[in-house]
Order: structure tokens, then sequence, then C-alpha cells
């Protein structure tokens, strides 16, 4: 997952690519366990428009594992992060209809008056698993209007 926006203590919003790159990350993770920190604090929102919400009740976001990985080549990046959804329908929905939960999300971290939300997920699966084995709990409900 790469960044997609970060929104400072002071309310500035950097969301230029260029602005991201140059952002000084050292302000926000102040040590070098930067995995960690990240692990420790990521959650999700809410904030983008499902295609079809009619297929909805609920989504409940129950869970979090990682990120196991940060890349930080360029811009800070998350890899190998797990939600857990407890999904509510009267409609009996397939893969297809749950990979619409993609435009819904997003992952973000909240560190000392920053929010880091990330976006382009270039690598995501969904899995149909009763089974939540997560390191983190969340509750995080969507309800349809």
């Amino acid at each position: 997952m790469d960044i997609k926006y970060i929104e400072t203590p002071d309310g500035e919003w950097v969301d230029d690519y260029g602005e991201l790159e140059a952002f000084p990350f050292e302000d926000v993770f102040q040590t070098d366990d930067i995995l960690n920190q990240c692990s420790n604090s990521i959650k999700l929102t809410f904030n983008g428009d499902l295609d079809n919400p009619s297929l909805f009740d609920t989504i409940t976001a129950v869970g979090v594992d990682g990120p196991k990985f940060i890349v930080e080549d360029s811009i800070l990046s998350l890899s190998d992060t797990r939600f857990y959804f407890k999904v509510k329908s009267t409609k009996d929905l397939d893969i297809e209809s749950l990979e619409d939960l993609i435009h819904l999300i997003e992952p973000i971290i909240e560190k000392d008056g920053y929010t880091i939300a990330f976006g382009d997920f270039s690598d995501w699966a969904i899995d149909f698993d009763d089974e939540v084995s997560c390191s983190r709990e969340l509750y995080i409900k969507w309800t349809a209007e």
C-alpha cells in the first residue's frame, strides 16, 4: 500500500507525489523501529464509496495483522497487511461483490497528530475465512444508510 495523503497536526494536507517523497518521516517516527510503530497503530476508515452499496447491510472491520514489511525507497509503503471483516448482507455475496470493499476502505496510521492514509492497493486478495487470526482487534463499522 502506498501513501495517499498525510494530514499534519497543523491541519496541512500533503498529497502531491513530490511533497510525499520529500516528507520528513523522522518527524513522525522518531525511532528506527518504524515497522513496529506502524503495526501498533494501523487501522482503517470507511472513507470511499461502494459501487453497489445496496448489497451490504453492515461491514465491520474486526482485526488487522501487519504490516509485515515496510519499503522506504522513495515513499513509505506498507506490505503484507491483512484486514479482517465481518460482512452482513441479505443477498448472497461472491468474490466479485466483496472486491468492492477495496473502494470503501482507507487504511490509516495516526501518530502524534499526524494521519497517514494509504491507498493504491497494488497487490490484494479476498479470502472467505471463518477464523480471524489477527494480531490486533478492531471494531470499526460501516452501516448502510
